[in-house]
């Protein structure tokens, strides 16, 4: 995994800027060739045409963006404040918001087997963040819930 900064072709781009790219190698590592297959016969994505995972550093924030983008995908958007973390949505929310973007929903197991592990691996600061918020978040989404 390094740490990359990037534009990608997606709406809203400000928030993509950095984050974390992992190679070909990384991927085949910890996914089995049958979900890998998988992912590809499911259209999420061919390693062959696609070798390299961008995952951006922070989670994805309330803009004017991606709020025109969760009203088009029939998201209620009035519980966020702008800059606030989106995170109280379902997965197949969070999957049609983030197809709208321009991007991909990451799999349980890319989070669980690649991404998290790789995360906790990494001495750097921005990992830690990342990894922080990411766990932190999800914690507060549980307590809510819960």
């Amino acid at each position: 995994m390094k740490i990359k900064a990037q534009n990608m072709e997606i709406e809203a781009q400000g928030q993509f800027n950095i984050g974390y790219e992992f190679a070909e190698e990384e991927i085949r590592e910890v996914l089995s060739p049958e979900y890998i297959e998988f992912l590809k016969e499911a259209g999420y994505v061919d390693l062959d045409k696609t070798p390299n995972l961008f995952v951006a550093a922070k989670l994805l924030r309330m803009d004017d963006k991606v709020r025109d983008a969760c009203n088009a995908s029939g998201i209620i958007t009035d519980i966020y404040s702008p800059n606030q973390e989106v995170n109280y949505i379902n997965w197949e929310q969070g999957r049609k918001l983030i197809n709208h973007l321009g991007g991909k929903l990451l799999t349980e197991a890319l989070m669980y087997q690649l991404i998290i592990p790789s995360l906790k691996k990494e001495s750097n600061s921005q990992a830690k963040k990342t990894l922080y918020e990411m766990v932190e978040k999800y914690a507060e989404l549980n307590r809510k819930v819960l």
